[in-house]
């Protein structure tokens, strides 16, 4: 007995393949075919195997998507835009949060857009209206998470413009990792491994550091450390002044110096490991450290613990409310903080019996 897709005769590579060509081809009824490549949410019922011989069908045929037809008949471009500061402080764009961006749009059939737009635009009474419809996008994802422009937020709000913010703390409409408990369980890996003088190091932030991680991360380790009835050490600008690296040489050749460390980032705490060494201290067997980060990697020549940046995830989870924001404008969604994961390396160990004596 004859196939369906074997009845079919060769498509010309002139005619324009459409939904009713890839049904013929897969054999599926038309509604299948337009639930699956439209990216609907209505496709769970689809079975993985039906699914797959639609995507092989629209492949072989070289289906492509009548964007117009889509938007007239959705009202929706299927695209959503990134926005980035051009200034490299103001925005963080790790490889696995672009990553869960793509991941997630792919599975709606969505593109993604990036956009740079400095300060002096952002504060201009309706650029971003007029952006999402020159670029043809169905809402935002902010990326733009410190010095913030007032207006900004203002204008997105009396718009009701379908906007997520990334890696910054909002009344609503954001996701963002959790510093805090972060940083609390950061501090419980040292003590559970026998530490009490931890000190939190952070030479990469001013006290007018706008991003809540600075804070967070700091207020995370100081609670810890104050409930387990241990003082807090925390070294940072304030403190070591113009030369972090003397500061921490001389608290590190003190008798009561620290024997384990948090790190606010690798980068933040290059002045400590270098006064470490002059001072002949090993890592871990005379001090242990702990970072934060969206890696592991490794440090010292061995690999660091780390408190994994959830940045894949957070892309995940910020398209989907985008999904919710694009469908409801004005609804609130409450902020989503999420969880980073431990990787214990090789930077910290159980405190030696000789940890806590002098150098």
């Amino acid at each position: 007995m004859t196939s369906t897709r074997t009845d079919l005769p060769e498509i010309g590579i002139r005619k324009n393949i459409t939904m009713k060509d890839v049904a013929l081809r897969a054999g599926v009824h038309l509604s299948s075919v337009s639930v699956v490549l439209n990216g609907s949410r209505s496709s769970a019922g689809i079975s993985s195997q039906t699914r797959e011989r639609i995507v092989e069908a629209a492949a072989e045929l070289g289906y492509r998507r009548n964007g117009s037809a889509h938007t007239i008949r959705t009202g929706r471009f299927g695209n959503v835009a990134v926005l980035l500061s051009p200034l490299r402080s103001r925005s963080y764009l790790p490889l696995p949060l672009l990553a869960g961006f793509h991941d997630a749009l792919d599975q709606l059939n969505m593109t993604l857009t990036f956009c740079l737009l400095g300060d002096e635009k952002l504060t201009e009474s309706g650029t971003i209206p007029k952006f999402l419809r020159e670029r043809m996008c169905d809402g935002l994802l902010i990326d733009y998470n410190s010095h913030i422009p007032q207006s900004m937020i203002e204008s997105i709000q009396r718009h009701q413009i379908p906007a997520v913010w990334i890696n910054s703390i909002q009344e609503a409409d954001c996701v963002h990792p959790n510093d805090l408990e972060a940083a609390q369980r950061a501090t419980n890996h040292l003590i559970q491994l026998g530490h009490r003088r931890i000190a939190y190091v952070d030479f990469a932030n001013s006290s007018e550091t706008p991003h809540y991680s600075a804070h967070d991360r700091c207020a995370g380790y100081a609670q810890t450390m104050q409930s387990a009835g241990l003082e807090p050490h925390i070294w940072n600008l304030k403190l070591a002044g113009n030369n972090p690296a003397a500061f921490c040489e001389r608290m590190l050749a003190s008798h009561d110096r620290p024997t384990a460390v948090i790190g606010y980032a690798i980068y933040a705490i290059e002045g400590l490991t270098y006064a470490a060494a002059r001072l002949g201290l090993s890592v871990p067997e005379d001090l242990s450290l702990v970072s934060f980060g969206p890696e592991q990697i490794d440090y010292l020549c061995r690999s660091m613990t780390v408190l994994i940046e959830p940045q894949y995830e957070i892309g995940q989870l910020a398209t989907q409310m985008l999904m919710r924001k694009i469908e409801t404008p004005d609804e609130a969604i409450a902020p989503q903080a999420v969880r980073f994961d431990l990787a214990v390396g090789e930077s910290s160990a159980l405190l030696p019996r000789q940890g806590e004596t002098s150098i």
